[in-house]
């Protein structure tokens, strides 16, 4: 983890994305016309880098919620071979989700600890897994029979992304599983 990507020291929501957000603006303008700022109960950001042939992507990702309602923004980097006597380059898709969080039936939290020889424990993991109510897809299996497949969202943080990133995924799932 680059200390220059570490937003977890900062408790508002703008100085966080302004500093562990490539696309900070962008994310911003998009989250704020989603959601009030002042509502805001607990948020998490993750980035990631995926390598293609064209090159490397950088995947982010802004989760925010005020109790009721989950939202997502999402930031990717892609490549277009070209179009339209443009020569191939680069671009950069965005998309924003709003889920109401009663949408979630199974909410999942998971901690690894190392234990030390005096029996404390150092948090190495958490996970944040929750399952949607409905359907997402269904699949017919045989003549009478479907298989049904449910949105699953996954947050998870490692002692690669530092104890303070660990410790936000752990009152990001407070918040997101207490509902009013």
């Amino acid at each position: 983890m680059s200390e220059a990507l570490d937003w977890a020291s900062y408790p508002d929501l703008p100085s966080a994305v302004t500093m562990g957000i490539r696309d900070s603006d962008d994310a911003l303008a998009q989250l704020h016309a989603a959601i009030d700022f002042d509502r805001i109960r607990a948020f998490l950001l993750t980035r990631d880098t995926v390598e293609y042939e064209w090159g490397i992507s950088l995947w982010q990702e802004v989760a925010v919620t005020d109790g009721v309602r989950l939202v997502l923004w999402h930031g990717s980097d892609g490549h277009c071979p070209g179009h339209d006597g443009r020569p191939s380059h680069p671009t950069f898709t965005t998309s924003v989700r709003s889920v109401r969080l009663a949408d979630f039936g199974d909410h999942n939290v998971y901690c690894e600890y190392d234990i030390e020889p005096d029996e404390s424990r150092i948090l190495r993991s958490a996970e944040l897994i929750l399952i949607g109510t409905a359907p997402r897809r269904t699949f017919r299996t045989t003549v009478t029979e479907s298989e049904h497949h449910m949105s699953k969202l996954r947050f998870t943080k490692t002692s690669a992304d530092g104890d303070a990133q660990m410790h936000r995924l752990l009152q990001f799932a407070a918040a997101v599983t207490r509902q009013p």
